[in-house]
């Protein structure tokens, strides 16, 4: 019982750690601006779109 209960303290321990890393990364980021055409687009949107438009290269998105 007790290798079960270090398993789940380490994964409420992890899942911790990444909501607040989240969230400190959500206070840094800028929030994406509203699309007149689209609406609010979302980070997952543009990390697709990035990912098909462009190959994964940043560079060229944030130049435009």
């Amino acid at each position: 019982m007790t290798v079960m209960m270090s398993r789940i303290f380490h994964s409420f321990i992890i899942a911790l750690s990444l909501i607040l890393v989240v969230s400190k990364a959500d206070a840094a980021c800028p929030r994406v601006p509203e699309n007149n055409i689209w609406g609010q687009v979302g980070v997952g949107a543009i990390a697709r779109y990035v990912d098909q438009a462009h190959k994964g290269d940043w560079v060229p998105y944030v130049q435009k």
